[in-house]
């Protein structure tokens, strides 16, 4: 009974309480900087803007930072400079000033971007830069050291890659990836994943699902190939079955990289208003990330284990619009299933003559009820139908046991048909 009371005596004084309506006084915008100095770009870029104070003039877009597009409110006419105190004999000069001019082939100006000249500030290993940021009447100041390493290793089945864009075959079924750098300065590994995309695809939902970045507190770090991304795809309408980060079929870019503190403090920290944990501020005068890292690009070919019959090399050739076609595919069926369906995605690595000429990239498709088809083929923007869209849709039942016809259907009639063999 005690308790009862209690708790009834609780919700009686909640229900008689009044809030009464507080005017906040207007706020002074304060300076955000958002940069990471990369020592293996020509260009660097600076993302200047203020805090919000309840006005939405002056919002604008900006597309190199696509979190938070819509509340970005940047800053026109900043100065901003950039120096190399480890190095007073810079041939950029003393302080590296970043102006809003793009740099070629970039045309169109970005609100609150300011770019560096080719090839400035220089940046060796254990350097320190200095930021100074003018805006808003004030003065915004930062620090970072130079990150560096003497080697990144790139390591799949056995085999190895040191050097800047070779390619390393990956094998989702078998295969772990180890990624680990050989460091001279920083602070923590960091690895990014993009799944190159179709030609025409180019979709933010396309390329959310397709990339992925792991960061730990050390100089190296595995990933399994069975690894899944929770945090993209329908996880929960699919019965628990989040989409495979490795897509065999696919290649991937994978970025190895080695940051320095002010980086790593961003990473591992955010504003939690109920524990009260705030983000790690690394500029003065201001708020924001000034940080560095240096990264070593690489591609991945992800294949699998051919244990489907669906599975394997096949050659597709016919006419399609009068145009005489043939296609390699390497089929890998994808482990991905939706719930309540009897439908698993595919991915391959396509070669050979289309209709609108050469094609050489990967493809995705469906298979429903066990072994029909259903792969679509984008035009490219070159044949004029914009990014993304369909124009050949080939479907039928998927050669296992034998030769197989298929239907290739497009804007203009079909269906064509393609005769569809397994090796």
């Amino acid at each position: 009974m005690t308790r009862r009371l209690l708790v009834g005596t609780v919700l009686v004084a909640v229900s008689n309480c009044e809030l009464g309506e507080i005017n906040i006084p207007p706020t002074e915008p304060l300076v955000v900087v958002q940069a990471v100095m990369r020592p293996d770009r020509v260009f660097q870029w600076i993302l200047v803007e203020q805090t919000l104070t309840g006005r939405t003039a002056g919002q604008a877009s900006v597309d190199l930072v696509p979190s938070n597009r819509e509340l970005q409110a940047p800053v026109l006419d900043a100065r901003v400079f950039v120096t190399n105190v480890s190095y007073p004999s810079d041939p950029c000069g003393a302080a590296v000033e970043f102006r809003q001019t793009p740099p070629p082939p970039n045309e169109t100006e970005q609100s609150g971007v300011y770019w560096s000249p080719q090839g400035c500030p220089t940046m060796r290993a254990g350097d320190t830069l200095e930021l100074r940021v003018e805006a808003l009447d004030s003065t915004v100041t930062g620090r970072t050291e130079v990150p560096g390493f003497t080697l990144a290793v790139l390591q799949a089945g056995g085999a190895s890659v040191t050097s800047p864009l070779t390619q390393l075959e990956f094998n989702r079924d078998t295969d772990t990836l180890d990624a680990s750098v050989e460091a001279t300065h920083g602070r923590a590994i960091h690895v990014e994943l993009h799944r190159t995309l179709p030609d025409g695809v180019d979709s933010v939902r396309a390329i959310q699902e397709g990339s992925a970045w792991f960061w730990v507190d050390s100089t190296g770090m595995t990933l399994p190939g069975n690894l899944i991304n929770l945090f993209e795809g329908e996880f929960e309408a699919s019965g628990g079955n989040a989409p495979d980060l490795f897509v065999a079929g696919f290649e991937y870019v994978v970025t190895t990289a080695y940051m320095d503190q002010n980086l790593f403090d961003a990473f591992r920290s955010a504003n939690f208003p109920l524990s009260g944990r705030g983000y790690i501020s690394s500029v003065s005068g201001g708020y924001g990330l000034f940080g560095s890292l240096v990264a070593q690009p690489n591609t991945l070919r992800v294949i699998g284990d051919v244990d489907d019959p669906r599975e394997g090399t096949f050659d597709l050739t016919g006419i399609v619009e009068g145009v005489a076609v043939n296609l390699e595919l390497e089929l890998y069926v994808g482990r991905q299933w939706i719930s309540g369906e009897s439908s698993s995605p595919f991915g391959a690595f396509a070669n050979g003559n289309w209709v609108n000429g050469p094609l050489a990239r990967s493809i995705s498709g469906r298979f429903s009820h066990g072994g029909f088809v259903q792969l679509p083929l984008e035009r490219d923007a070159a044949a004029g139908t914009g990014p993304g869209r369909i124009g050949w849709m080939i479907t039928g039942a998927w050669p296992q046991n034998g030769p197989s016809e298929l239907s290739v259907f497009h804007a203009d009639g079909g269906p064509d048909t393609l005769r569809a063999v397994k090796r």
